[in-house]
């Protein structure tokens, strides 16, 4: 892009608010919040309508137990929470790194995969967004999700496809970053 255009365009994004989302957008975007407490609390209530409040707290304290005990386990407990944390905190640093189309849409996230280095999260940018915006945000994105370093990449067979993959934890310094996909 010349010079121009690229002043243009950051002005045009300075100008422009995030479009708030549908309804529907909101629901996909929250969905396993959405799913699991109220699944957690029905059959919590159930169980202790049947067998009391003992047994249940029990169960969950040795449940907790074995899972914070067990290495393994509490890795891929941890593994499976970043996954759900760190769509929202990319989506929070988009917004903040004014990475968004001229209307204010932000780009999709369609899924996050937890990798040996942290989790590699696939965005479908709509028109108006380009992998390099999020190079150029990346001191914004690496905060936002807490992580050490934060790599950008377009997807090898579909450009509208950026791959963000979020280091993080003091094993994952140095880490080269393989072609996983």
């Amino acid at each position: 892009m010349t010079p121009r255009r690229d002043w243009l365009r950051n002005l045009t994004r300075a100008l422009t608010d995030v479009a708030r989302p549908l309804p529907l957008t909101v629901l996909w975007r929250w969905r396993y919040e959405l799913l699991v407490i109220p699944s957690l609390g029905y059959f919590t209530g159930r169980v202790i309508a049947s067998v009391g409040v003992l047994i249940p707290a029990a169960a969950f304290v040795v449940l907790a137990g074995i899972v914070l005990g067990v290495a393994p386990l509490r890795r891929f407990a941890i593994a499976r929470a970043w996954c759900i944390i760190t769509p929202h905190r990319i989506r929070t640093a988009c917004a903040e790194a004014r990475i968004h189309t001229r209307k204010g849409r932000l780009p999709a996230i369609l899924y996050t995969r937890a990798r040996p280095y942290g989790e590699r999260v696939y965005l479908w940018c709509p028109a108006g967004i380009i992998a390099p915006d999020f190079a150029d945000a990346e001191k914004v994105l690496r905060a936002a999700c807490l992580a050490d370093n934060v790599w950008v990449e377009e997807h090898p067979r579909w450009p509208q496809i950026v791959m963000l993959s979020v280091v993080r934890g003091g094993r994952a310094r140095g880490y080269a970053v393989p072609n996983d996909d």
